[in-house]
């Protein structure tokens, strides 16, 4: 059973076209790669919900660190109150507004974080304690305030303690964040509460007219602990600085602050309060152990900051290295993919087209080319019928080429037979009419008649001669060519301007030759009849132009040069810019010429591979003729 069913698939295989072969082939393994793919990202996602999770629990601790320290200041405070200090009373209820404010900021990360951080019970409790506190704290006495204060300090402290286990902080593997945590969840919280309750100490010692043995034992407890606290946070900041240089300069200035605060603050203690000399204020000892608490949740603050910088930065280094991963297995699999797709087309694609060729060639299709990228055995045949279809249809190509140039020919050949007739047409009439006339006066003996019909005879005669060579010179264009040579722009334009001097004169125009003209490459004759012609058109259409002004000069406009000359004669309308190149076209019947020096600059230009046209703003406003032309190379 097994033997036939190997056999059957081998069949069933060796029937499968070759791409299916191949993708069969193919598509396993990239399945492989996506699933691989798949728990690398899922990795990726883990890590970056751990490590948010972990920002939660920053959040949530900010606000639990203000909500503390208010706690303090109003457990201070409150020891004032009770020690005789009825001052103080105003500051006592300004600060219960201001928990009312901290316990709100709370209410808001716990009702963003509670379920996930699993603090809702605890934030209860403390609620409950405070609402007993807050109503019974003027009827204590200063030692029962003070252990309510204390123990309600200690649910906050046992909070954030719960907050750091809640959100995988302790369970952070990096060194420097590890000991930020420490430093911020467990070491600081301790540390600022010991200091406020040597305030709490301070400010009763101060109070009484002597230090009782209790009280100093309680201060040196409190201070040896608080010392404890201190070394351990020196320790822990080494570390993180140690590991993360950038944190030294934030973290060691605040520090450093928090330090000097508290030292001044057990100074007091020490050379005032132990020394026996009890001679200080309950206000300044109050002062100066807030100075050190305030120091402290400063402290907190910076390395919260800095703790939170760090794991954003690695929240974004590993959605980036996600994205890379990503990004590295969809190129990857697209490359497989394309891959087997050139292996499958490098197979059976020679073939197709070989087959597609020999077929095309058959049925009388030579347009579409196939190229062989290949030099096996049907690269090569499909590289000889390659050729042989190149070849075809470059013979198809040139014979089509030829009969649409026979086409336009003739076609332009009617054309110009068409305006050839017409205005030859014009003078013989013109001759045939005075003729009959000169014939008639001859009979009736009119010489002065007769003088007048053969003058106007021998003017149309000039007029059929002037035509035709113009034609004839027409014709030559582009027939007789003098070989290209170097021509000077500005030497044109002055040989030209003498040619057509006694016209510049009598119609007294000023004509202005620009400086540093280039030089040309062309047929020199040609292109000074091209120059002549222009010159002597702006000349006759100068209109009624007072002071009449023509300019010659040259520019480049993306990257070709241009020629032009500029007039402000009569202008011309914008629907004519075309047809004055026309043969035989004449805007003004008054203006006197044959109407063909236009086609004969536009036949030159074109010739030298060039283009003409006229810009003008219509009537009144002048014209500019321009022609491109080669340059001399630089």
């Amino acid at each position: 059973m097994n033997l036939s069913a190997s056999l059957g698939f081998k069949r069933l295989f060796s029937d499968l076209a070759l791409k299916w072969k191949i993708t069969s082939v193919t598509i396993p393994l990239i399945i492989a790669i996506l699933l691989l793919g798949y728990a690398l990202s899922r990795d990726k996602g883990q890590e970056i919900e751990f490590t948010q999770k972990e920002t939660y629990g920053i959040e949530y601790t900010r606000a639990l660190r203000d909500l503390m320290q208010a706690f303090m200041e109003h457990r201070g405070l409150a020891s004032l109150y009770l020690s005789s200090n009825p001052k103080v009373k105003d500051q006592l209820e300004q600060k219960k507004k201001e928990i009312r404010e901290r316990i709100q900021a709370v209410e808001e990360e716990e009702a963003k974080h509670g379920a996930t951080l699993d603090t809702t019970e605890e934030w209860r409790n403390i609620q409950a304690h405070w609402e007993q506190l807050q109503h019974q704290v003027v009827d204590l006495s200063p030692k029962e305030s003070i252990a309510r204060h204390n123990s309600l300090i200690t649910l906050v402290i046992d909070l954030i303690a719960k907050v750091k286990h809640s959100s995988n902080l302790t369970l952070d593997p990096h060194t420097d964040s590890y000991y930020l945590v420490d430093t911020i969840q467990n070491q600081l919280p301790n540390l600022i509460n010991t200091i406020g309750m040597l305030r709490v100490v301070a400010v009763k010692t101060v109070g009484n007219s002597q230090v009782s043995e209790k009280d100093k034992t309680d201060l040196i407890g409190l201070q040896k602990v608080a010392d404890l606290y201190k070394r351990q946070v020196g320790k822990n900041l080494n570390i993180v600085i140690e590991n993360t240089p950038a944190l030294r300069p934030r973290l060691e200035q605040s520090a450093e602050e928090f330090s000097k605060a508290s030292n001044h603050f057990f100074n007091l203690i020490n050379k005032s309060l132990l020394a026996g000399a009890n001679n200080r204020s309950a206000s300044e000892a109050y002062n100066t152990a807030t100075q050190a608490v305030n120091a402290g949740f400063y402290f907190f603050d910076t390395a919260s900051l800095s703790l939170n910088e760090l794991l954003q930065e690695r929240i974004a280094k590993v959605k980036q290295e996600q994205y890379i991963t990503l990004g590295g297995i969809i190129l990857f699999v697209t490359f497989a993919i394309g891959v087997g797709f050139m292996v499958i087309g490098a197979i059976t694609r020679p073939i197709q087209r070989a087959q597609f060729l020999s077929m095309a060639i058959a049925s009388g299709n030579l347009e579409n080319s196939i190229e062989s990228n290949s030099n096996d055995e049907v690269g090569r045949m499909l590289l000889s019928l390659s050729d042989m279809q190149k070849k075809l249809r470059q013979q198809i190509e040139k014979e089509r080429h030829h009969l649409e140039e026979l086409e336009e020919k003739n076609a332009e050949l009617e054309r110009f037979i068409y305006t050839v007739s017409h205005d030859l047409r014009s003078p013989l009439i013109t001759i045939k009419g005075f003729s009959g006339m000169l014939k008639r006066s001859l009979s009736q003996g009119d010489r002065e008649q007769m003088q007048g019909d053969i003058k106007r005879i021998q003017a149309a005669a000039d007029n059929m001669q002037l035509l035709l060579d113009d034609l004839l010179e027409l014709s030559r264009i582009g027939r007789l060519v003098n070989p290209p040579e170097k021509v000077s722009l500005e030497n044109l334009a002055r040989e030209a301007i003498e040619l057509v001097k006694g016209a510049i004169i009598e119609r007294n125009v000023q004509v202005e030759i620009a400086p540093n003209l280039p030089f040309l490459i062309g047929d020199r004759k040609r292109l000074l009849e091209v120059m002549q012609n222009l010159i002597e058109n702006a000349v006759k259409f100068m209109g009624d132009q007072k002071e009449p002004r023509i300019e010659i000069n040259a520019l480049e406009r993306e990257g070709e040069l241009l020629c032009y000359v500029r007039d402000n004669g009569m202008g011309i309308s914008s629907r004519y810019h075309e047809k004055i190149f026309d043969l035989f076209d004449r805007l003004n019947q008054n203006v006197e010429g044959t109407g063909i020096g236009l086609a004969i600059v536009k036949r030159i230009i074109e010739v030298h591979e060039g283009r003409v046209w006229v810009e003008s703003e219509g009537p009144g406003q002048g014209s500019t003729f321009y022609f491109s032309i080669p340059k001399v190379p630089a």
